[in-house]
């Protein structure tokens, strides 16, 4: 299906597809819902705050090379220290949902851009997984995990919102 995508065309589908499907949760959440959340899950301004840190990682830092890929507002995964992770890089209180949401939206543009020009050449390029693991995964796979990001934590919120409300 989508999440699988080989080609750019593929990237491309399966990229608007869950952009359309996250512009639907956000924009139908209500504001008493957005820091809330279920047991000891994120809520829906942690979560896009962590594909804000996704997206960093994998294209920023994976696919494009950048040395200190990672916005301040990103919301690293628990346990990220204990693997030697700086986490001083980012900020300690939560930023304003409304600095969430613009940071998201460049980040969102970020891969749009990317995926626009991409070729099947460009997709097939090896790089280094970002979070210093053995596998080196091709451009077409950091964008896959990407994708399976989104997809993934779109469950999971739309789970929590529905207990929620």
């Amino acid at each position: 299906g989508l999440r699988n995508a080989q080609t750019p065309e593929g990237l491309r589908e399966g990229w608007a597809a869950v952009q359309a499907a996250w512009a639907t949760t956000v924009g139908t959440t209500p504001p008493e819902l957005v820091d809330a959340h279920v047991e000891d899950e994120w809520s829906l301004a942690e979560t896009l705050r962590h594909l804000v840190l996704a997206t960093d990682a994998w294209l920023r830092g994976a696919v494009l090379g950048i040395e200190q890929p990672f916005h301040e507002i990103g919301q690293i995964f628990t346990g990220a220290a204990g693997m030697g992770f700086d986490t001083s890089i980012f900020r300690t209180e939560a930023p304003a949902y409304a600095e969430i949401l613009a940071v998201r939206a460049e980040h969102q543009a970020m891969v749009t851009d990317f995926l626009a020009s991409a070729t099947p050449q460009l997709l097939a390029e090896e790089r280094q997984d970002p979070w210093g693991g053995s596998w080196t995964p091709t451009v077409g796979d950091c964008l896959r995990v990407i994708l399976e990001e989104e997809w993934a934590h779109l469950r999971y919120i739309r789970r929590d919102l529905a207990l929620l409300a």
